[in-house]
């Protein structure tokens, strides 16, 4: 999803969690409080729905940070992406996939990685040099 200013409200935000249903959110640690009263309202426990409710996961805000960002994506072994590629060849593939002009999305999806790194998703008894395999990068339109 491009980058796109919210409100307020942070109405956008919300349609997204009730598109995505995502089971985390991965964010900063350093927000604004208008995104930390969103996070908190959303899992608070008051009802029955706490199944359905997301984890929220906080980093530091440097692992959100636009060159750290940049450098996993692009140190990333996708499989994807055939290994007779380019480093050169890589980058431009990659840039039609990901919007590399916005910034945003780039400091996002470096945190996420980040994320899968740490989590180990899917392969926890594989060995620490096993990373998690990222088959498709997925758009989102609103």
């Amino acid at each position: 999803m491009p980058d796109t200013p919210d409100n307020e409200d942070l109405d956008l935000l919300q349609k997204v969690v009730e598109e995505v249903h995502p089971q985390c959110i991965v964010t900063s640690a350093k927000q604004d409080q208008n995104i930390a009263k969103f996070l908190a309202d959303l899992t608070a426990s008051d009802s029955d729905k706490d199944v359905g409710k997301p984890e929220i996961v906080l980093f530091p805000n440097t692992d959100f940070g636009l060159e750290v960002g940049k450098q996993r994506i692009l140190s990333r072994q996708f499989p994807f992406i055939p290994s007779h590629m380019t480093a050169t060849e890589k980058i431009l593939y990659l840039s039609s996939v990901i919007p590399f002009e916005s910034p945003l999305v780039i400091r996002a999806l470096g945190g996420l990685l980040k994320f899968l790194d740490r989590r180990r998703v899917g392969i926890e008894l594989e060995e620490s040099s096993v990373v998690v395999p990222i088959l498709a990068f997925k758009k989102f339109v609103l």
